[in-house]
C-alpha cells in the first residue's frame, strides 16, 4: 500500500507539473500572440483628400487637360506654338518675368489667343503638370476631354 501511495503521489505531483507547463505554455503563446495582433493593429496613416467643393476648377481642368490634351511647357516653346498658330490658349504663372509676361502678350493678342495670368507660382505650376521644376507659361494646343477653353474665357 505504500507503493500504491508513493505512485500516486508522484502521478498527481507529475500531472500538477504538466499543468503548470501547459498552464506556461498557454501564457507564452498568448503573449506572442498579443505582441503579433499589437504590430498588425497599428494605426494606418491615410491621406486625406482635399474636399470636393474646395479644389479649383481651372487646376482640375488643367489636369484633365494634360492627361488627354497636348500642351506645350515654357515660355520658349509656348512663342513657338504662337508664331506657328497652334495655341488656343495660354497660362502664364504669377511670378513669371515681367519681359517674359509682355512678350506672351503682345504675341498673343496679336494673333487673338487668350492670355490668363494664373495665381499660382511657377514652381506650383509645374507641380500641378507633374514635373520636379518649375513652370513659368504653358500653352495649350489641344484641350482634349476637359473644358478648360470655357473656364479660361469666365
Amino acid at each position: 500500500m505504500d507503493a500504491d501511495k508513493h505512485k500516486s503521489k508522484a502521478t498527481d505531483e507529475a500531472m500538477e507539473n504538466t499543468k503548470k507547463i501547459n498552464e506556461s505554455e498557454v501564457m507564452n503563446t498568448q503573449e506572442e500572440n498579443n505582441k503579433t495582433d499589437i504590430k498588425y493593429k497599428r494605426k494606418k496613416i491615410v491621406r486625406k483628400r482635399k474636399a470636393a467643393g474646395k479644389s479649383d476648377p481651372l487646376e482640375h481642368a488643367l489636369r484633365l487637360t494634360l492627361e488627354s490634351g497636348k500642351v506645350v511647357l515654357g515660355h520658349r516653346q509656348s512663342l513657338d506654338h504662337i508664331k506657328v498658330g497652334d495655341i488656343k490658349a495660354i497660362i502664364i504663372a504669377s511670378n513669371a518675368r515681367q519681359d517674359v509676361k509682355q512678350d506672351i502678350d503682345a504675341l498673343a493678342k496679336e494673333s487673338n489667343i487668350p492670355v490668363y495670368i494664373q495665381k499660382w507660382t511657377s514652381l506650383q505650376l509645374g507641380t500641378i503638370c507633374g514635373k520636379p521644376y518649375p513652370v513659368s507659361a504653358l500653352g495649350i494646343i489641344s484641350e482634349g476631354t476637359s473644358n478648360i477653353l470655357e473656364i479660361i474665357a469666365k
